[in-house]
């Protein structure tokens, strides 16, 4: 979780700053239990609540990667958009596990959430 708090504490004043709300959630195998200790990366959504997100959300992506690079990144950071998803992943310099940032990606916090849930029925 050091790579989540180190991540938490940059993203989260900055954006409070420039008066736009945004919270930081796990996902993914990290969130429902399915990882394996030492093995699994950190899957992280950024939700942000911006009317500015909606009109350009490359901008806010360009802004949310230069965070990162200056902040709690190695030299090893990578960006995609696929359709609708914008993801950062890059290796967390206080543990050097590999972190995926996803904005705004509703759809990986119901099914991390479902996912858990149906683990607990068995």
């Amino acid at each position: 979780m050091k790579c989540f708090i180190a991540l938490e504490d940059v993203v989260v004043p900055y954006y409070k700053n420039k008066k736009i709300e945004v919270s930081l959630k796990p996902f993914g195998s990290i969130a429902n239990t399915f990882c394996l200790k030492g093995a699994s990366d950190l899957d992280i959504v950024m939700l942000i609540w911006d009317e500015k997100w909606d009109k350009d959300p490359s901008k806010i992506f360009h802004e949310l990667k230069g965070k990162i690079e200056e902040n709690v990144a190695s030299n090893k950071l990578s960006f995609a958009q696929m359709d609708w998803l914008f993801v950062i992943s890059y290796k967390c310099n206080a543990t050097g596990i590999s972190v995926d940032v996803a904005i705004n990606n509703v759809i990986g916090l119901v099914n991390t959430e479902l996912m858990r849930t149906y683990s607990m029925l068995d």
